[in-house]
């Protein structure tokens, strides 16, 4: 997949950085102007060198723009020689709007069109968004090229389940899957259960199923601990449509299954999501941190559309849409975020979060996470 540009957003305390005294010569200078060139170092960033050159990082598109031979904004190299000319005027927002969208243009880039045409849809609106913006409609592309997030992104993120059933169990639904019955297929499927397979269904407590209902079909990963409470941690791994029902005992075909279906799998009423329309990227409402509590795919690696799940939720104002950064160890030595990842499930006292971007093929438990913008959708 291409990415169309390398965008970290992150807020740093640090004063006016002067040009550096090594590693550049002066080529030229006059009245207020001034030419150098640079040897790329390693760890450097386009973002980083317009900080330091220029006084604002938003700045980057100049650079790129100044060396055509640079394709890809992402990918500099130590040894790469960069030409900085800077007249030490930081341009105004619609003249950053311009020149991104210029410069994409010129390397065969273009935000989608919805956001060409941003600055008439929030003519006359009060945004507390900060100036220099112009980058998160290009952002927002490289995350979501469709400018849509998918009901099937919310529907199978996993989050955490703190209520108990019936049985006074902590699990989700009024319902469980039953086991197979003896058969020969029995013997080599287990419990397992395949996609159009007919599966039984017992039923408890005053929530009783009806015939032709689509229901929602759950598996839990496992319990853990958080502000003094047990959760389990919940996954929606299939749909069913239940084809005979009874007060206690239901049968229902599997129409749907993600992941694999098995005995014991809880059984509640379909959750209905619909798939949210992407307008805009704005500032956050506030400042807000978290850590990241289970990794739900839990491969060797994390990777892009990896999910986790942080400590904070609704009550802690964290809302759908938000963006964050997160920062490992490794964090602590290049100041750069490991990824920036979306709130695409909220609870209570915990959010899932998935990678939109990924930096650094790290992401542990306890990894911290600071909010840095937020989707407005329409």
């Amino acid at each position: 997949m291409n990415k169309l540009f390398f965008i970290i957003v992150f807020f740093a305390n640090a004063s006016f950085c002067q040009w550096p005294e090594s590693d550049k010569t002066v080529s030229s200078s006059g009245g207020n102007a001034q030419t150098v060139t640079y040897i790329v170092k390693p760890r450097d960033n386009l973002w980083d060198i317009a900080f330091n050159f220029l006084g604002d990082p938003f700045r980057w598109p100049e650079l790129w723009k100044a060396n055509a031979y640079i394709a890809n904004p992402n990918r500099i190299y130590p040894g790469n020689t960069l030409t900085i000319s800077a007249s030490g005027q930081p341009h105004g927002k619609q003249a950053d709007r311009q020149l991104v969208s210029e410069t994409a243009s010129a390397h065969g880039f273009a935000p989608s069109a919805s956001f060409a045409e941003e600055p008439a849809r929030q003519a006359g609106k009060q945004s507390a968004e900060p100036p220099n913006r112009a980058y998160d409609s290009l952002l927002l592309t490289e995350l979501h090229p469709h400018a849509f997030l998918t009901a099937e992104t919310m529907e199978r993120a996993a989050f955490l389940w703190f209520d108990k059933d019936p049985k006074g169990q902590i699990f989700p639904g009024c319902g469980v899957v039953d086991k197979k019955e003896s058969g020969v297929m029995a013997a080599y499927t287990g419990d397992v259960y395949r996609q159009f397979d007919e599966i039984a269904v017992s039923v408890y407590g005053n929530k009783p199923f009806k015939t032709g209902d689509t229901v929602d079909i759950f598996h839990a990963d496992r319990f853990i601990r958080l502000l003094g409470k047990t959760a389990n941690i919940v996954r929606r791994i299939g749909r069913a449509r239940i084809l005979t029902a009874q007060s206690l005992q239901c049968t229902a075909v599997l129409f749907a299954a993600w992941d694999v279906v098995a005995a014991g799998d809880r059984v509640d009423t379909m959750t209905r999501f619909y798939s949210k329309e992407i307008d805009t990227i704005v500032g956050a409402p506030a400042p807000l941190r978290a850590s990241i509590l289970y990794r739900v795919e839990q491969t060797e690696r994390p990777y892009l559309y990896h999910t986790f799940l942080c400590d904070r939720g609704s009550s802690s104002g964290v809302g759908f849409g938000d963006l964050f950064a997160v920062y490992g160890q490794s964090s602590a030595v290049n100041k750069q975020p490991e990824a920036i990842a979306c709130v695409v499930n909220v609870g209570a006292h915990s959010s899932t979060l998935r990678i939109e971007k990924l930096y650094e093929n790290t992401l542990e438990t306890g990894d911290s996470l600071e909010r840095i913008r937020r989707i407005n959708f329409k």
